[in-house]
């Protein structure tokens, strides 16, 4: 598209125009340039009327391109079946097309598909699991805004593929109108390219569209792994739990102190998050001796725990009413990381954490950075197997299903033997 006098500009709303015969189509490219300043906007239209290019839409021309290449390939299409130029109405049909098609919109679509999958892990009671499908959702929202554009089924190609892929992988500030922050390692983009074929393989099932075959060649390539860094997991000392636990709070209301008894009996008893918002007074029982044990049912695995709580655990339960859904775990990690930082022994660097990225530089963490409420759960088992506990009498803990999961964690470095109401009394 050497010419672009087919642009117009409308109520900060960019157009793109066919003529035909003196007719004239109007087709809404679905970029606002609300974000530019009115003598910017004036500066843009004075390079329409003078059929220039305006430098500002410069990041734009690819898709505009695209998309009157879209336009002119239907024409073509029409003439050479039917031998005539289609009509203005018979061009919008093409491009409207059907129900679904090449030329719906992206995520209205795809809002179409997670409706369907919310209820099917509803049905098979796993609600949890369609979080990567909401995740990417959130995703494409942002991709969407950062872009400035409202995606079409047919632009989901290379190009997209490798603008998404960086989209991943830069960091952005939440607050700014943006749902989520980027950065992500290479497991989680991994999740969302696979939710990306996933829905597209539905696509072409159920709704006979395909970009399946095409897309999931390409990241089958593997150009779009990010290699994540290797970084040993932390896993913190009974010595430094007490620490944490001695270190002066005064406002027992605060969120600081909420998130440290969340944290602290989770390492006193290696719950997964997920079962620590679930658990309250139903799930205590008496064993005598005024011992106190905490029964459940793990949500993600569905196994069973039992669990001895020490004085001081049983204390924490206690103090928060036998409840510790006390805030999210996006917010837990925050308020934990805050209070981490403001205690000596946190702040320290250890080499035992370093890690070279993909261009060889290396990589200083704090400890207070790569604590998270999973870092509970693994000082847990470590120190379980530490003081000679055996896989079977851990996994009747922790709700583990598989032997085999609780490998990562032998790694044993003390011969104490002392019991979970010793250990954890601190």
């Amino acid at each position: 598209m050497n010419n672009f006098v087919s642009l117009y500009l409308m109520r900060n709303t960019l157009y793109l125009y066919t003529s035909k015969n003196g007719k004239v189509l109007r087709h809404n490219l679905n970029i606002s340039i609300s974000d530019y300043s009115p003598k910017d906007i004036s500066s843009i239209e004075n390079h329409i009327k003078k059929k220039r290019f305006p430098p500002q839409l410069e990041k734009y021309r690819e898709y505009i391109e695209k998309e009157q290449s879209f336009i002119d390939s239907l024409i073509v299409k029409h003439r050479e079946k039917y031998g005539v130029f289609p009509s203005v109405k018979e061009i919008k049909k093409l491009i409207e097309g059907g129900d679904i098609n090449l030329n719906s919109e992206f995520l209205s679509v795809y809002r179409e598909y997670l409706d369907l999958k919310i209820e099917d892990f509803n049905t098979k009671g796993s609600p949890t699991s369609s979080r990567d499908f909401v995740s990417f959702l959130n995703g494409m929202l942002d991709f969407e805004k950062f872009k400035n554009v409202r995606l079409k089924i047919r632009n989901i190609d290379e190009t997209f593929l490798r603008e998404y892929f960086k989209f991943l992988i830069d960091k952005r500030e939440l607050g700014k109108g943006y749902k989520t922050r980027g950065g992500l390692n290479g497991r989680t983009i991994k999740k969302r390219f696979d939710v990306l074929k996933t829905y597209l393989k539905w696509l072409k099932e159920k709704k006979r569209v395909d970009r399946y075959t095409e897309i999931s060649e390409l990241i089958s390539t593997g150009i779009f792994d990010r290699k994540s860094p290797v970084v040993k997991k932390l896993t913190l000392s009974v010595e430094q739990l007490k620490i944490i636990s001695e270190y002066p709070i005064e406002d027992t209301k605060s969120p600081l102190f909420k998130a440290r008894d969340m944290f602290l009996f989770c390492c006193s008893t290696g719950l997964r998050f997920s079962d620590l918002i679930k658990i309250n007074r139903t799930n205590i029982t008496e064993g005598g001796n005024g011992l106190f044990f905490l029964n459940g049912i793990a949500v993600k695995t569905d196994t069973p725990f039992n669990i001895e709580l020490s004085n001081r655990t049983y204390e924490i339960f206690e103090r928060n009413n036998f409840t510790l859904n006390l805030m999210s775990n996006q917010k837990a990690n925050l308020y934990l990381k805050k209070l981490l930082e403001q205690i000596d022994e946190f702040q320290k660097f250890s080499s035992k954490y370093d890690y070279k990225d993909e261009q060889g530089q290396t990589h200083h963490y704090r400890l207070f950075e790569l604590v998270s409420f999973h870092t509970a759960r693994r000082s847990f088992i470590t120190t379980l197997l530490d003081n000679r506990y055996s896989i079977n009498e851990i996994m009747t803990r922790t709700g583990h299903s598989k032997p085999s999961t609780l490998e990562k964690y032998i790694n044993p470095n003390e011969t104490l033997g002392r019991t979970i109401i010793d250990i954890f009394d601190y």
